[in-house]
């Protein structure tokens, strides 16, 4: 049970690296193509919301065809995806780009969720959460610090086959040493719509707080960049400035899952 975790940690930091990896370029793609604001959200929000509706239908899909499907398909997909944005020479292809790579991370995220919640014991939920809601900040950090650091040593395109290669080596594993694992669910549970879910309102105090989160997250990866351009600071430490303040709160889910 532990193997399987580190597993599905590694397919979690290799599906969310994608999100943030853009945000040190923000401001030369703006200077380049002379973009306006609803580009930038364009491209780096087209991520996130191609991700969002693919996933209901990757987690509902996987109940029925097994986990590991699913994990191994999405980052497969993401490693081709990133060896694209080096080609993408202008914003419409860079924002399709953006929306396919969403696409990949949607069918991996809400799979490697729904399984560690059936390897973890019923005295370790939240401790769980904690382990793996860390591993997704460290991603989410380590996409824009690896990006500005890379681009200043080798070059724009090296970040995208960096990490097109992190995430066809989080494949191979979740390829060769996953076991695949179908719905634990058993068939006399009960099973409630989340038509009737929403009805409760400790249920919608949860999704609104993890809306407003995720938009406060968002707003600081997106526009943090072009403040930090205004003062000529360069894209490795913009990447730097941003990672810190995810990397903090990602060090913080686990005593707090605790």
């Amino acid at each position: 049970a532990k193997r399987t975790f580190l597993i599905l940690l590694v397919a979690a930091f290799a599906a969310t690296l994608g999100l943030g990896v853009i945000s040190p370029f923000l401001p030369e793609l703006v200077g380049r193509h002379k973009a306006n604001g609803l580009w930038i959200a364009m491209i780096f929000a087209g991520f996130a919301f191609s991700r969002g509706i693919i996933m209901p239908f990757a987690g509902k899909l996987s109940d029925r065809f097994g986990r590991k499907l699913f994990v191994g398909g999405g980052l497969f997909l993401f490693s081709l995806v990133s060896l694209l944005y080096p080609q993408a020479h202008s914003l419409f292809d860079l924002a399709v780009v953006r929306m396919v790579h969403g696409l990949a991370a949607g069918m991996v995220i809400p799979i490697v969720v729904a399984y560690a919640g059936e390897c973890a014991k019923e005295t370790e939920k939240g401790g769980t959460a904690g382990w793996l809601l860390m591993t997704f900040y460290f991603g989410l950090a380590a996409g824009p610090f690896m990006g500005g650091l890379l681009n200043q040593e080798l070059g724009f395109s090296s970040v995208f086959y960096a990490m097109g290669l992190l995430a066809f080596l989080a494949f191979l594993v979740v390829l060769f040493f996953l076991p695949d694992s179908k719905s634990q669910m058993k068939t006399q549970a009960i099973v409630v719509p989340f038509r009737d879910l929403i009805r409760y309102n400790f249920i919608r105090a949860v999704l609104l707080i993890a809306v407003v989160t995720t938009v406060l997250i968002a707003v600081f990866m997106a526009f943090v960049p072009s403040l930090a351009a205004a003062i000529d600071i360069d894209p490795d430490h913009i990447g730097i400035i941003i990672s810190v303040g995810i990397l903090i709160a990602g060090a913080l889910q686990i005593p707090f899952g605790r």
